[in-house]
């Protein structure tokens, strides 16, 4: 994980194949998990579809979440 937490930029891949880049990526604290941003062409918009971000060489694996990302009954907030 970056240090600044912001890699824009970097590929979405479908096994080998680019289909997007991210735009931001943060570290959610209220969900206790990595967010990347991006747009994805439709046919990887299906919440649960596994993906990979790509940096500095090495493949991280992602899952699409449907937007926006939160903890509605505050449980991570109250550890």
């Amino acid at each position: 994980e970056p240090e600044d937490g912001v890699f824009t930029g970097v590929p979405i891949l479908n096994d080998d194949e680019v289909v997007s880049y991210a735009a931001s990526a943060e570290y959610g604290h209220s969900v206790d998990a990595g967010i990347v941003s991006g747009y994805l062409p439709v046919e990887y918009t299906e919440p649960g579809t596994p993906l990979e971000v790509q940096y500095e060489n090495e493949r991280h694996p992602v899952t699409v979440r449907e937007s926006p990302l939160f903890d509605p009954d505050r449980e991570r907030l109250l550890r």
